[in-house]
């Protein structure tokens, strides 16, 4: 699609797009408004100045975090975001029993999958926690591992 085409579509999609009305502002008990609202525009509460629009992520959805993730390892088992030494292997080395990155990384799949097929929910949440802390030969608390 050429540049002169994106912005043709650009332009009918604006052109039969209705405008949104703003939504209300929340309810909030009286201790949390002052702290929020900065003051009011005609009849509506002006809402933390600056701020155009808050995101919530669960789950890696919108954006991309090394946080808590076991999926950033490259072949090696290696974090690509720690250079040598930071990765699962460090990490196993560390807090585990002579485990390696890879039976880190395949505990975890594995223990979720169990507990997948066990669970009669359609979309199951698990605990990263609980899940750690069945991993034998581990030498930390569970929640610390996860």
């Amino acid at each position: 699609m050429t540049s002169a085409e994106k912005q043709r579509c650009i332009a009918l999609i604006r052109e039969q797009s209705l405008p949104l009305d703003p939504l209300p502002p929340p309810a909030l008990p009286p201790r949390f408004a002052g702290r929020i609202f900065s003051g009011t525009a005609g009849n509506a509460a002006v809402a933390m100045p600056g701020i155009r629009a808050v995101l919530f992520d669960l789950y890696g959805t919108l954006f991309c975090s090394a946080a808590g993730d076991i999926g950033l390892e490259d072949s090696g088992g290696t974090a690509n975001r720690g250079g040598p030494g930071r990765g699962l292997d460090a990490l196993a080395g560390a807090y585990t029993d002579s485990s390696s990155g890879a039976e880190l990384v395949s505990f975890f799949h594995q223990a979720v999958r169990e507990y997948h097929a066990q669970s009669g929910a359609a979309y199951p949440e698990i605990s990263a926690g609980e899940i750690w802390g069945k991993f034998p030969g581990r030498k930390i608390s569970g929640e610390e591992l996860a």
